[in-house]
């Protein structure tokens, strides 16, 4: 048997809805740090970012704070790379039509 030619969208809720990507998918991550004020040249953040598997901002939807911290970033930092992303998808879903 075949396997289907477009893999299964997820559903929201079990409604059987499809959901949306996040406004947030394939954007440049220096762009959510800097929307973050965060240094996106910083070296040690640079450094915890890829220990961490994280190459695109809606990962940090998959993290806490303190496990920033503990990967090497200043508390500040981690705290707002974390609490800037909803900020962050509402202000592309606004100014960015294709992020829809």
């Amino acid at each position: 048997m075949s396997a289907p030619a477009h893999p299964p969208q997820p559903v929201v809720g079990g409604t059987g809805v499809p959901s949306s990507p996040p406004a947030s998918e394939g954007v440049n991550l220096d762009e959510y740090m800097q929307f973050a004020h965060v240094d996106p040249t910083d070296i040690i953040i640079q450094r915890a970012l890829h220990d961490l598997g994280i190459t695109n901002c809606s990962a940090f939807h998959n993290f806490k704070a303190c496990e920033l911290e503990e990967a090497g970033i200043k508390k500040g930092h981690a705290r707002s790379l974390i609490s800037s992303l909803n900020r962050f998808e509402r202000h592309l879903k606004t100014h960015q039509p294709w992020a829809l």
